[in-house]
C-alpha cells in the first residue's frame, strides 16, 4: 500500500470519527429552545430571579385565576425537584392516603400528569441542598374525616389554602373537595425543564387562599338530539375538572329520542324512543359515569324535560302525548305530554322513581350513600299550550267532564292545563321524594304568574334562567333561587341573547364568544334594584348550555372548548377578575400547559399560536432517554451513515482521477501518433 493511499484511509477514518462525534452531540444535546430555558435556569442550583414579577406568573398560568395570593418580599425564589411526596393527615393526625379513595384517586391522577416525564434519579431528588425539607414535601391536612363525603354542590365546602415554602409545601381544606381543587391549582404551578430534566415552581414562597365565588358551576350537555358516547363523557368530565366546574347537567330526553334506558312496566320508552337499542345509557352506564364525576368532584344532575319536548315518548305510548294543531304538527319540539292520560301520571312517576333508586347506583355501594340521587331538573320550557287547547276534543272532553274544576283549582286557560299538570306530578310519592327540583324560567314566570293551580315551592325549587339574564330578578324578587344560563349558550355564536357589553364590539369568530361570556355577570342585572334584595345569597351560580342539534360524540369538545374554559373562570373567580388580556393570556397557557400536556390534544386555539417549546417536545421527548449505552449506539450508527457517505466520496475520487488518468494518456496517445506521422512524412519528402 502507497503511503498516499495509506493518507487517504487515515484521513477518511479521522473525518468519520469526527463527523459522528458532532452530529451525534447535536441530536444528543441540541434543543431548539435552549435559548427559551437559558434565561431562566441555573443547572443544578435553586435560584433567584430578580427578573420575575409574581403577579405576572399568576395572570399567566393560573385559571381559573384564585381570589387571595399572597407573596414574601423574598418571593423570587425557583423552587426545583425531581418529585414530591404526598402525605395526608386527617384531623391532624397522619393516615395512609389510600384510607380516603378520593384523595388516593386523585394524587394518582396528578402525580402520572405532572410527574410523566422523568424518572427519580437515584435517591436525590432536590437540586439545592441549601434548602430543607420536611419528610413528607406536600402535607395535605384536610378537616372532615369522612371516607366518602356527600357531593352535593349545594352544601359543600371547595375552599382551601396553598402555601409553597422553600421548607415544603401545604395544602390546607376542609372538605376532600376543597382538595381536589387545591391539587388543580397546584399541579399548574408546577413548570419543567425538559434540558436538565427536573421540576420547579417560580416565585416562591407563596401563599394561596382560594374559594369558589359561586356554589354552583355547571355544564348541561343534550344526549337526546345527538348521541353522546359514554367515554366522550368521561373525557369531558376530566376538562371541567381542570376547570373547577362541579356540575354536569344531562338533558336524557327530547322530542328526538329517549337514550335513558328504562326498565320494568315502560322499557318501550327506551327500547322504542331511542335511536337504537344500543343507544341507550344502562344503568350500568350511568352508574359509572356517577362515580366517575363524583372522584372528580363534581355532581350529575338528571333533566327530564316535561311537559314540553316530549314527542319521543309516542314512539312507544302515542296516547300520552297531545296532538297539535296543523299550523304546529310540523315542528316535533311543539308536541306536549297529554294531561289527560292517566297513563302520561304513571310514566312520570316511573323515570322519578327509577332515577331515584339505590339500584341507579348497581354496585357502586360504597358510595351509594355519598351520591344524593334526588336532585333533579324537571324542565319546564317551550311548553305549546295551544296543542291542548287549539281543537283538541282530548283535552277539552277531559276537563269539560269535570266542568273544569279540578282538585286543584279551575281551568280557564292553557296555564291552567300546565299548571294542573305540574300539581298533578308533584302530589305523587316519587315526585315528593325530591329534594331539589330545578326548571326552566318558564314555569316560574310564566305558567306560575298566570295560573293559580300550581306554585313552585321556594325552598325546594331552583329556577334557571335562559331566555334574558334580566329575568334574573323576576325569579329572585319572588324569593326563588336562580342559576344563571342566559348568555352562556355555547351553541350559539351570538350566546344566544346576543348581548355585547360596551365598549367591546361583537364577536365576529366562533370561538371569540368566550370574550361576551367572560363578561356576563349576573349581578349586573342588580345595579339599579333595592338594597333590600337578597340577590347575593339568592343566585346559586352559572351553567353553560350545549345543546346537541348540531354536534355529536366527535365535534362535542372541540365545540365547548375552550370557551367552556372562560364560562368556569367567571363562574369561580371574583368579579373583579374581567381583564380580557390577562384572560387570553391563561386559556392560551391552560391549553398547552394543561388540556394538551394532559393528552386532549382537541381542544382548539382562541389565537393564532403553537404549543411548542414547553409543552409539544415534552410529549415528543416523553419516551427518550439518553443514557451512556445509547450515546454510543447513537455514535455507532452516525459512524456507519458517515462511513457510507464518505466511502462513496473516495470512490466517486477514484473514479474522477482514474478518467482523468486515462483521458490524459488518451491525449498523449494522440499527440504521439501525430508525431509519428509528421516524421514518417517528412522522410517521404
Amino acid at each position: 500500500m502507497t503511503l498516499s493511499r495509506r493518507s487517504t484511509l487515515l484521513s477518511s477514518l479521522l473525518i468519520t470519527i469526527l463527523l459522528s462525534i458532532t452530529l451525534s452531540s447535536c441530536l444528543l444535546f441540541h434543543h431548539p429552545h435552549d435559548n427559551a430555558h437559558n434565561n431562566h435556569f441555573i443547572i443544578g442550583q435553586v435560584h433567584a430571579q430578580s427578573n420575575v414579577n409574581s403577579n405576572t406568573f399568576i395572570d399567566k398560568y393560573l385559571i381559573p385565576r384564585p381570589k387571595e395570593v399572597t407573596w414574601e418580599e423574598t418571593a423570587t425564589k425557583l423552587l426545583s425537584f425531581y418529585k414530591l411526596n404526598f402525605a395526608l393527615y386527617v384531623k391532624g393526625s397522619k393516615v395512609d392516603r389510600t384510607q380516603f379513595p378520593m384523595v388516593d384517586m386523585a394524587l394518582k391522577r396528578y402525580e402520572a400528569w405532572m410527574f410523566k416525564l422523568f424518572e427519580t434519579k437515584g435517591n436525590s431528588k432536590y437540586y439545592d441542598s441549601d434548602f430543607t425539607f420536611y419528610n413528607d414535601d406536600v402535607v395535605i391536612q384536610i378537616t372532615e374525616d369522612v371516607t366518602y363525603p356527600v357531593l352535593d354542590v349545594l352544601n359543600i365546602d371547595e375552599s382551601y389554602e396553598l402555601t409553597i415554602r422553600t421548607r415544603g409545601i401545604v395544602i390546607k381544606s376542609t372538605s376532600q373537595f376543597g382538595f381536589l381543587r387545591a391539587l388543580e391549582t397546584f399541579s399548574q404551578m408546577i413548570r419543567r425543564n425538559i434540558n436538565d430534566q427536573f421540576f420547579y415552581i417560580p416565585n416562591s414562597p407563596i401563599y394561596i387562599k382560594d374559594s369558589p365565588r359561586f356554589k354552583y358551576r355547571g355544564l348541561m350537555i343534550d344526549v337526546a338530539r345527538n348521541f353522546i358516547y359514554p367515554n366522550t363523557i368521561q373525557k369531558l368530565i376530566d376538562l371541567m375538572s381542570f376547570d373547577k366546574l362541579n356540575v354536569l347537567h344531562i338533558h336524557f330526553t327530547d322530542a328526538q329520542s329517549f337514550p335513558y334506558q328504562m326498565y320494568g312496566t315502560f322499557s318501550d320508552l327506551s327500547d322504542k324512543g331511542s335511536f337504537s337499542k344500543e343507544l341507550v345509557y344502562s344503568k350500568e352506564v350511568i352508574a359509572s359515569l356517577i362515580e366517575y364525576a363524583y372522584f372528580r368532584g363534581i355532581q350529575i344532575i338528571p333533566e327530564f324535560d316535561m311537559p314540553g319536548h316530549t314527542k319521543s315518548f309516542a314512539f312507544a305510548y302515542p296516547e300520552v302525548v297531545s296532538s297539535c294543531p296543523k299550523k304546529l304538527a310540523a315542528n316535533v319540539n311543539n308536541y306536549p305530554l297529554n294531561v289527560a292520560e292517566s297513563t302520561t301520571y304513571d310514566i312520570v312517576e316511573a323515570i322519578l322513581g327509577q332515577w331515584q333508586s339505590k339500584d341507579t347506583l348497581m354496585e357502586k355501594t360504597k358510595i351509594s350513600n355519598a351520591i344524593p340521587l334526588s336532585i333533579m331538573h324537571l324542565g319546564g320550557d317551550e311548553v305549546t299550550r295551544s296543542c291542548w287547547t287549539d281543537e283538541n276534543p282530548i283535552i277539552f272532553n277531559y276537563f269539560n267532564a269535570m266542568q273544569n274544576q279540578t282538585k286543584f283549582g279551575k281551568i280557564q286557560n292553557g296555564y291552567d292545563i300546565w299548571g294542573y299538570f305540574q300539581a298533578m306530578i308533584a302530589s305523587k310519592p316519587n315526585y315528593q321524594k325530591l329534594s331539589t327540583t330545578i326548571f326552566w324560567e318558564d314555569l316560574f314566570l310564566r305558567m306560575a304568574q298566570y295560573s293559580t293551580l300550581f306554585k313552585p315551592d321556594p325552598s325546594k325549587s331552583i329556577c334557571q334562567i335562559w331566555r334574558d339574564p334580566a329575568n334574573i330578578r323576576d325569579c329572585v324578587s319572588k324569593g326563588y333561587k336562580t342559576i344563571l344560563s342566559a348568555g352562556y349558550y355555547l351553541d350559539m355564536i351570538n350566546n344566544f341573547v346576543g348581548f355585547s357589553p360596551s365598549p367591546n364590539p361583537p364577536p365576529y369568530t366562533f370561538v371569540d364568544t368566550w370574550k361576551t361570556m367572560y363578561l356576563i355577570d349576573p349581578f349586573d342585572q342588580f345595579v339599579n334594584v333595592s338594597s333590600s334584595l337578597d340577590y347575593v345569597n339568592s343566585i346559586l351560580g352559572l351553567e353553560a348550555a350545549m345543546w346537541g342539534e348540531n354536534v355529536h360524540d366527535e365535534t362535542l369538545i372541540s365545540t365547548i372548548y375552550p370557551r367552556l374554559t372562560a364560562f368556569a373562570e367567571r363562574a369561580w373567580s371574583d368579579r373583579s377578575v374581567n381583564d380580557l388580556t390577562d384572560a387570553t393570556t391563561r386559556l392560551v397557557n391552560h391549553r398547552c400547559h394543561t388540556q394538551i400536556k394532559r393528552g386532549f390534544k382537541d381542544i382548539p386555539p382562541i389565537k393564532p399560536i403553537y404549543c411548542s417549546f414547553q409543552y409539544m417536545t415534552e410529549e415528543l421527548h416523553e419516551e427518550i432517554t439518553w443514557p451512556y449505552g445509547a450515546a454510543i449506539a447513537m455514535f455507532c450508527i452516525n459512524a456507519v451513515l458517515v462511513s457510507i457517505i464518505v466511502i462513496m466520496i473516495i470512490s466517486v475520487c477514484s473514479v474522477y482521477k482514474k478518467y482523468s488518468s486515462l483521458k490524459k494518456a488518451y491525449r498523449n496517445d494522440i499527440a504521439m501518433s501525430e508525431d509519428k506521422l509528421t516524421n514518417y512524412y517528412a522522410r517521404e519528402d
